[in-house]
């Protein structure tokens, strides 16, 4: 024996699952404690990790193991019930031995098959650690052929359900089945008919908040967990494995006819509009915008987003940092905007359309902002570290090319008016011309103005939209 007086024991005991009553924390903490008597060790403390996976966290790393690292140096022997208690993982095993090795003090288990102090010992650790790890890995492929056996039958295996779909008995053997709720089918389908009528993500949201319709993940609904719901070939009954449709030898998706929830013409459809509005298209019936890319926050300079809440439609700023942010209603800001404009610069021929320099293509910030708003919704409902690092870095390198976008695109600088010519119409007369909503957007996309948007109150008085409206003139 390399130690004279008694060995200091620290016991350490894990459960993956509370539910597992045969190996239950009390009844390995109480094994430890009767072979330490045995042995004549001193315990000198106990710690444990419940609910914890032996196999995704590694020992150093969960809870329970921290305050046994600061004890390091203050006792001799890591006294566990059993190895894979410890860890499933070979190197995992190894790493911590050294570990302690490093301050005098060894692994040792209560079925007495491990005891690092000997070098047979050490080996049969590390045979016992590869064997236990090779049982890890067996169990989670036994699992994953059990889910794919299941998602191929048809039926449910395990795990959070896609929304508007919920679980039932499997009418045709063991297990359950998803089958649609007649309730969330029926608001789902008004969600994508309204949406195929010119209605907005963030509109459907809040319906769908208002009339009590809670998301499978979270308290509200969000545009971007909306859409990739929309987007999910499961509603048109497709069979899901790993997130991807399982196909037949023919390379069609798999569908079940008992979990339709939209019709495929209807979806496709949908798919079609949902891309149209990502690239900044607009459905038939959705009214114009066209001060779109013109008006600037007075407080910031960003540029004003369009918003829809309800009857509540405004241009607005977005920007959590802006000392001052502002709003100012779609129609009224369009009324005064064109009053200005056409004072300011009504009176000058026309030429080449107005051209932009020295900032990006606004349908690019866009993009962006829309990635960025999926990315972190998505990040809010990854399950594993790995995604959760993949969704952090896509959302780190989207916000530093928003950043450098926005910060590139200046209300002053971001445009160039071409040289007009005398023998043109002049833009009153132009404006005069035109005949439909659709000509004057054009119109004033081609030949409008950048211009800044005050707050809405000056000290106690509040300022009638023409006056909130700065026309940049340089």
């Amino acid at each position: 024996m390399p130690f004279e007086k008694p060995l200091r024991a620290v016991i350490y005991a894990r459960l993956s699952s509370s539910t597992v009553e045969s190996v239950s924390i009390e009844r390995q903490l109480e094994a430890c404690r009767q072979y330490a008597a045995a042995r004549g060790w001193e315990v000198v403390d106990a710690f444990q990790d419940d609910g914890v996976s032996g196999l995704k966290v590694k020992a150093l790393d969960r809870p329970g193991f921290q305050p046994i690292k600061e004890l390091l140096g203050n006792f001799d022997v890591l006294l566990t019930w059993k190895l894979d208690r410890v860890g499933r993982n070979a190197t995992d095993i190894l790493n911590l031995e050294e570990s302690l090795t490093g301050y005098g003090a060894h692994l040792a288990t209560t079925d007495g098959t491990i005891d690092f102090t000997t070098p047979t010992g050490r080996l049969i650790g590390i045979i016992l650690a590869a064997v236990a790890e090779m049982e890890a890995t067996n169990t989670a492929e036994r699992i994953r052929a059990a889910r794919r056996f299941l998602a191929y039958a048809g039926r449910w295996a395990a795990g959070r359900t896609l929304w508007p779909l919920e679980t039932v008995p499997n009418p045709d053997g063991p297990g359950k089945v998803l089958r649609p709720s007649a309730r969330r089918t029926e608001a789902l389908r008004g969600v994508v008919e309204r949406l195929l009528s010119g209605s907005t993500l963030h509109g459907e949201c809040r319906w769908l908040d208002e009339h009590g319709f809670t998301p499978a993940k979270g308290e509200t609904w969000n545009p971007a967990s909306l859409k990739r719901l929309l987007l999910n070939p499961t509603l048109v009954g497709a069979q899901i494995y790993h997130g991807e449709p399982i196909r037949g030898e023919d390379g069609l998706m798999v569908i079940d006819p008992e979990r339709v929830v939209i019709d495929r013409d209807t979806w496709e459809r949908l798919r079609t509009h949902l891309t149209r509005m990502d690239q900044g298209s607009r459905p038939p019936d959705v009214e114009p915008r066209w001060l779109a890319g013109l008006l600037f926050c007075s407080g910031c300079n960003r540029k004003l987003y369009r918003r829809e809440s309800g009857p509540h439609k405004t241009y607005w700023c977005n920007r959590r940092d802006c000392p001052g942010r502002v709003s100012i209603a779609w129609k009224a800001a369009e009324d005064a905007y064109v009053e200005l404009w056409l004072e300011a610069v009504g009176s000058v021929h026309l030429g080449p359309p107005r051209q932009e320099v020295n900032g990006p293509d606004l349908v690019e910030i866009d993009r962006l902002a829309s990635e960025l708003q999926a990315v972190e919704a998505a990040l809010r409902d990854a399950e594993d570290d790995e995604a959760g690092l993949s969704l952090l870095r896509s959302r780190k390198a989207l916000r530093s090319a928003l950043k450098a976008a926005e910060d590139g695109y200046s209300s002053t600088q971001a445009f160039q008016v071409a040289p007009h010519d005398p023998h043109e119409p002049t833009l009153r007369e132009a404006w005069a011309a035109t005949t439909s909503d659709e000509e004057r957007e054009q119109l004033v996309r081609e030949k409008g103005l950048p211009a800044k948007v005050l707050p809405s109150r000056k000290q106690a008085r509040r300022l009638p939209a023409r006056d909130r409206i700065v026309m940049l003139l340089d």
